[in-house]
């Protein structure tokens, strides 16, 4: 049963698992720890967060104890508007004093950032890093992406300074966030050097990168600088475009020509 159930958890079956966890426990087997985290996996594999947490709640009622696996997989699951839910399975691992590591970390701040949660996330970082969890790339992105909702632009460059601290390689996501951060709060001058270290580095920069870094010229009455990043903001569209061939026509596929009957 639970060689099967892994099979079904790594392609994201979650009904085949839910069908294989129904029968095991009909059986005279009884269902373990193995196969209810294969059977929540795959439900978050899938996208199924309500069943995922259906799942928790049976293993609860069914006295199988659940594991720092299991209750990640579980806060996974959850997507955006259900961060309630994932700081409740966050608490009860750090209640059951099961070890946090750093993708059940930042699952958590991720939902609530993409949440609109900021403090949450703000709050849970703090914690991962009290406790010794070394921050992963979505958890610096995800926080600065916090930080941003809220204009903290001296904690998103901070943000920044620890990644560099911690020798963790962020990427244009995360600098784009720290650079509209900075542009929105008015540190204008913060958000272009910002855009210097993207260049510098040879990091690749997209049409966000470019909007914030105009918008940030404007604000500082920069006129030459925001032509420029105007003219280089049209050549991107324009790539963009040419790229993409469903694009190219905005008024949709062009119609046949009508010729019209000779007399």
């Amino acid at each position: 049963f639970c060689t099967a159930m892994s099979a079904c958890e790594k392609a994201g079956e979650w009904e085949k698992a839910w069908e294989l966890l129904s029968a095991m426990m009909q059986s005279s087997l009884e269902a373990n720890t193995i196969g209810f985290n294969a059977a929540i996996s795959a439900c978050e594999k899938g996208g199924e967060w309500e069943q995922a947490l259906q799942l928790l709640s049976l293993m609860a009622k069914s006295q199988v104890e659940s594991s720092r696996i299991t209750l990640s997989a579980a806060i996974s699951s959850c997507t955006k508007g259900e961060w309630e839910k994932a700081l409740h399975l966050f608490r009860m691992i750090m209640q059951g004093k099961m070890e946090c590591d750093a993708i059940i970390f930042s699952s958590a701040i991720s939902i609530c950032d993409k949440s609109g949660e900021w403090k949450h996330a703000l709050d849970l970082f703090s914690v991962m890093v009290r406790s010794r969890v070394e921050p992963s790339v979505t958890a610096f992105s995800a926080t600065i992406s916090a930080c941003e909702q809220c204009c903290k632009w001296r904690e998103a460059l901070h943000l920044l300074e620890l990644s560099a601290l911690s020798k963790v390689e962020l990427n244009t996501i995360a600098y784009n966030a720290a650079m509209r951060t900075c542009e929105q709060s008015g540190k204008w001058t913060n958000a272009l050097q910002l855009f210097s270290v993207m260049l510098r580095s040879s990091m690749d920069t997209d049409l966000i990168t470019l909007l914030a870094a105009m918008s940030a010229c404007v604000k500082a009455f920069k006129l030459v600088k925001t032509l420029h990043f105007s003219s280089m903001l049209t050549q991107r569209l324009l790539l963009t475009v040419l790229a993409d061939p469903a694009r190219r026509d905005v008024h949709g596929p062009s119609r046949p020509s009508r010729k019209l009957p000779r007399r």
